[in-house]
């Protein structure tokens, strides 16, 4: 079942967003995600942060015994061209669905209902970010007709 996460619920998301930020870590094999720990106090103010504003939203899908089983973050924000017609757009915080629960639709099903979060909010796009080499996202998000219109490089000094 997808819907809406509850605040009780935060802990448990927050459990699978540090498990999300490990598997980018290993998936990158970069110094940008060098990190040991993470705190789960932080990540549990970042999602309420969500919850208490008016343009995100937290969706989960939760087995039959009401474990979540994915999540999917998103909010409304400015266009980063400021030039643009286009003034706010959705974007992707975070989606991630855990290993057991894999290639059993639970994505698709979580970026269908933020999908239509953002079109009952009137916006004509919807971005993310993905690592390059994420090879599984790659294909993920393709499949859900995104495509690649812009990219960012970065310089380490």
């Amino acid at each position: 079942m997808i819907r809406a996460v509850d605040s009780k619920e935060i802990p448990q998301v927050a459990d699978m967003f540090i498990e999300f930020m490990f598997e980018l870590k290993v998936i990158s094999g970069d110094s940008y995600f060098d990190f040991d720990q993470i705190v789960k106090s932080d990540i549990i103010n970042y999602l309420v942060d969500f919850l208490n504003c008016d343009t995100g939203v937290i969706y989960c899908s939760t087995d039959n015994r009401d474990q979540i089983a994915g999540f999917i973050v998103g909010m409304e924000k400015d266009c980063f061209l400021p030039l643009s017609k286009v003034k706010k757009i959705g974007y992707i915080e975070a989606l991630y669905v855990k290993n057991a629960f894999r290639r059993k639709g639970i994505a698709k099903e979580l970026e269908e209902m933020l999908l239509n979060y953002f079109r009952g909010r009137e916006l004509e796009y919807i971005e993310l970010n993905l690592l390059t080499n994420n090879d599984q996202a790659k294909g993920f998000w393709s499949s859900c007709d995104y495509f690649a219109f812009r990219e960012q490089y970065r310089k380490h000094l």
